[in-house]
């Protein structure tokens, strides 16, 4: 609602639309039904995201924007009750606390965006034990996990070019999960090629193969109270903004926070950021046994949900 120009977009042509040839009024019952089939009503994936802008009395918002999200907005005199608002909103089920400890006295608008996620798997681990096996973190430290096990037919594909294996987890309503295991010292090459091709050549690729599947559970958290500007986008609140009455802001801090734990039924996911702003081939057997990267996405609107490392399952 509040982005516009290129920002805008770019927003509709990553969700699928022609800016160009769609009216007013379709783009919102797009918006609509897109949101609907995200949030996954079903009780065998619960999923809910939301966003919200917190602002100060300093800026003046634009009406429209006002009365499109008049949910979304509400103004606060001080910061510390700006801080008590933020982190009492029950976003992600109590799996992220204070996600902002400290605001920055100077600032005048705060944006938050959050994804709960819990997701069952088709077929649970729960019929096997799980048996206490190495996780090579790196070349000098090794770290005992709790590994899962299951034989069964898996979707898979061995990406030769960037030298990793690739394993989809389907989950209940629509959504799947995809487990990329990188050969020793192949990390950064698959973190620099990650994005919508790479995602879609590897569902286009994946053949069902028999195969055993060990994977580690995992129970993490992650806080990174300082996230680089280079990975936010704060367009919608330069001068071409839709939100503000030309008051360009410069952002002041940016944090993140994620849960994610992979149990025998399933997975359950969490994560949050916050922005500040003040004014200015497969073998036989597959076991994930190293550092490795996954992608939980939504199979009908082929959208990605959430994605990050694994390095190590016994430390945040």
């Amino acid at each position: 609602m509040g982005a516009e120009s290129d920002t805008l977009r770019h927003h509709f042509l990553k969700l699928g639309f022609n800016p160009k040839e769609l009216s007013e009024q379709k783009k919102k019952e797009g918006i609509r039904n897109f949101l609907h089939v995200l949030k996954c009503p079903e009780a065998e994936l619960q999923m809910n995201t939301g966003n919200a802008i917190f602002t100060d009395d300093k800026v003046q918002e634009l009406q429209k924007f006002l009365d499109d999200a008049e949910n979304l907005h509400q103004n606060f005199p001080t910061s510390v009750e700006a801080e008590d608002l933020i982190n009492a909103t029950d976003s992600a089920y109590g799996k992220l606390v204070d996600l902002i400890k400290v605001l920055d006295p100077e600032f005048v608008m705060v944006y938050i965006n959050y994804i709960f996620l819990n997701a069952y798997t088709e077929n649970p681990f729960y019929n096997q034990p799980t048996q206490e096996q190495d996780f090579f973190v790196d070349n000098v430290t090794t770290v005992k996990v709790e590994m899962m096990h299951k034989a069964g037919y898996y979707n898979t594909y061995h990406d030769q070019e960037l030298s990793c294996e690739v394993v989809q987890i389907p989950y209940k309503s629509n959504a799947s999960a995809l487990f990329i295991l990188p050969e020793p010292g192949k990390m950064r090459l698959v973190e620099e090629a990650m994005g919508e091709k790479l995602l879609q050549r590897w569902q286009d690729s994946l053949r069902p193969r028999w195969i055993d599947l060990y994977l580690p559970m995992l129970s993490q958290s992650i806080d990174a109270e300082e996230i680089s500007r280079s990975l936010v986008t704060i367009d919608v609140f330069s001068d071409e903004s839709g939100i503000l009455r030309k008051a360009e802001l410069n952002m002041c801090k940016a944090g993140h926070k994620a849960h994610m734990s992979i149990h025998k039924n399933g997975t359950e996911a969490a994560a949050a950021m916050f922005i500040e702003l003040v004014q200015p081939s497969v073998p036989p057997e597959m076991k994930i046994y190293l550092p490795y990267r996954f992608v939980i996405y939504n199979e009908i609107i082929n959208i990605t949900l959430l994605f990050g490392n694994v390095v190590n399952p016994n430390e945040p």
